[in-house]
C-alpha cells in the first residue's frame, strides 16, 4: 500500500470516524446534562408551590415525575459514559491529525528516508491505543456490566 492510498483509506477514513463520533458525543452529552440540570433546577421551586387542593396534587405528581427524570438522566450519563467517550475520541483525532500534517510537512520524526514506516506504526499505534481505552472506559460502568453497544464500536484493526 503506497502513502496516498494509506492516508485516504486509513488515517483519513479514522479521522473522519472519531470526529463524527466525537461529535455526536459531545451533543448527546450536552443534551442530556441540560435536562438533569433544569428539571433539577425546576423542582425545588415547584415544591414550594406545593399545597392541599387540586392543583397541588397535580403538582406533587409533576415534581415526583422530574425527580424521577433527573435520576433517570443521570444513571444514562453514568452508564453510556458520553462525556469520557467524547473526550476520548477528540483527544484521538486531533492526535492523528497531528501525526497527518507532521508526515505531509515531513517534520518530527517523519524527515528520513524511513518516513512512511514510521508513519503507519505511530498511526495505527494511536489506534490500537484508543480502542484499548475504549474498552477500559465500557468495562469500567458502575454497574458491572460489560457489554459494548454497537453505536460506540470503533473500526477494527486490519487482521
Amino acid at each position: 500500500m503506497d502513502a496516498q492510498k494509506y492516508l485516504e483509506e486509513r488515517v483519513d477514513d479514522q479521522l473522519g470516524y472519531f470526529e463524527a463520533k466525537s461529535g455526536k458525543l459531545q451533543k448527546k452529552f450536552k443534551r442530556l446534562k441540560t435536562i438533569e440540570i433544569v428539571l433539577a433546577a425546576i423542582v425545588p421551586f415547584l415544591i414550594t408551590s406545593v399545597n392541599d387542593d387540586e392543583f397541588g396534587s397535580y403538582l406533587q405528581v409533576l415534581v415526583g415525575a422530574m425527580s424521577v427524570g433527573v435520576v433517570i438522566v443521570a444513571g444514562l450519563l453514568t452508564l453510556h459514559k458520553h462525556y469520557e467517550l467524547w473526550v476520548q475520541y477528540r483527544a484521538t483525532a486531533e492526535s492523528l491529525k497531528r501525526e497527518k500534517f507532521l508526515y505531509l510537512t515531513r517534520t518530527g520524526p517523519y524527515k528520513g528516508k524511513n518516513a512512511f514506516p514510521v508513519f503507519v506504526e505511530t498511526i495505527e499505534s494511536i489506534i490500537a491505543e484508543d480502542t484499548s481505552q475504549w474498552r477500559s472506559v465500557l468495562n469500567d460502568k458502575s454497574d458491572g456490566v460489560e457489554e459494548e453497544p454497537e453505536e460506540n464500536n470503533p473500526p477494527q484493526l486490519p487482521a
